[in-house]
């Protein structure tokens, strides 16, 4: 299926596709944007080759969130999957067939296996939904060059997970968002809410063609 997701102003998708000459293409128009009209072929490797990790992990829709009034220097990265229901809740379709069944079983799994993130159960627009936020720090490697100049104070990697049980299907749909940007963090999770929202999909969502159709 063609899955309806409402794109925020500032957001540059990748090219999540098996398409790889389409993968090619977009990435080197990414580049030539990213590099102000002058391609660069650094740029549109590194793009190819983090989309296809993607794509095999699963992912169908990834992208970087800027805010226009903040600009592009703090981001966050968006990422869209789609696994099985039933990975998730092993009495779907038994017990818990109903979308608020799965999603509140989510949530009582989560929260048990999660203890130092916050784990909520919403009912939005997209229908029902499990919220995971967790907030933490990188620890890099002693041995890693860069791991003296970042031990005073390592950066910050904030992250709001949201699970979409489609029952209809047997599907499960998540939307990850992180970022090292505390500072403007309700700003991003404003906009990843919204996006969360905004998700349409009632019929079986086809992995192999990483396709998403922007909402208006």
């Amino acid at each position: 299926m063609m899955l309806q997701l409402a794109i925020p102003p500032g957001f540059i998708p990748l090219p999540i596709t098996a398409d790889e000459q389409q993968q090619a293409a977009d990435s080197e128009l990414i580049a030539t944007l990213a590099g102000f009209g002058n391609p660069s072929p650094t740029i549109a490797d590194a793009l190819v080759q983090v989309a296809r990790s993607f794509h095999d992990c699963g992912v169908i829709f990834a992208g970087q969130l800027t805010d226009p009034e903040i600009g592009p220097s703090h981001c966050a990265l968006v990422t869209l999957s789609v696994s099985s229901l039933g990975r998730h809740v092993p009495d779907f379709g038994n017990r818990h067939s109903t979308s608020v069944e799965a999603a509140r079983a989510i949530a009582s799994v989560l929260s048990e296996g999660n203890p130092d993130a916050v784990v909520q159960y919403r009912d939005l627009d997209c229908g029902p939904t499990v919220l995971v936020l967790r907030a933490g720090r990188f620890v890099m490697p002693e041995d890693d060059p860069y791991a003296d100049a970042v031990s005073g104070l390592p950066p910050t990697s904030d992250n709001l997970q949201a699970l979409v049980p489609l029952t209809s299907t047997g599907q499960l749909l998540v939307l990850d968002m992180s970022t090292s940007s505390r500072e403007h963090w309700p700003r991003f999770i404003g906009h990843a809410l919204q996006m969360v929202a905004s998700i349409r999909g009632n019929e079986d969502i086809d992995r192999s063609s990483g396709s998403a159709r922007r909402g208006t």
